[in-house]
């Protein structure tokens, strides 16, 4: 469990950068005010959240619906390795963010598919990385010598 909520903050991080660092520069240069008003110090929190408020429900669904799966099916085969991971990830990411913006009519938000894939990608490997770090992918233990 610790590895599957560690991969999709991983990830919601890595899709909603861009976002996350103008939200913090706008709090940054706002703080002064924020500081003497309750009501603006919320805001500004709010302002601070609100990108991975929205990557992280988006991210979460992808990794249940479709990575969880995706990483049964590459156990199965014996296909897990980085690449495999990587760039299913990435793809489904980038699908899915595809999806989202057609299906909310964003039609000049077609640029968002990219942080879609980013954060496809970085979900999938810190998973990946994860299931591997003590042993190989396939749950057998490595021998230290």
């Amino acid at each position: 469990m610790r590895a599957f909520v560690r991969s999709v903050l991983f990830g919601a991080i890595a899709g909603a950068a861009p976002f996350l660092l103008m939200s913090t520069m706008l709090v940054l240069i706002g703080l002064p005010r924020a500081l003497t008003d309750s009501r603006e110090f919320a805001a500004m929190l709010m302002l601070w959240t609100a990108p991975l408020a929205v990557a992280l429900p988006i991210v979460t669904c992808g990794s249940i619906f479709i990575g969880l799966p995706v990483a049964a099916m590459l156990r199965r085969r014996g296909a897990e390795n980085a690449i495999s991971y990587g760039s299913i990830g990435a793809a489904s990411g980038g699908v899915l963010t595809a999806a989202l913006v057609f299906v909310l009519e964003v039609f000049d938000g077609y640029w968002l598919t990219l942080l879609g894939a980013i954060a496809g990608a970085v979900t999938a490997l810190t998973w990946w990385r994860s299931r591997s770090r003590y042993g190989d992918a396939s749950g057998k233990r490595l021998s230290k010598h």
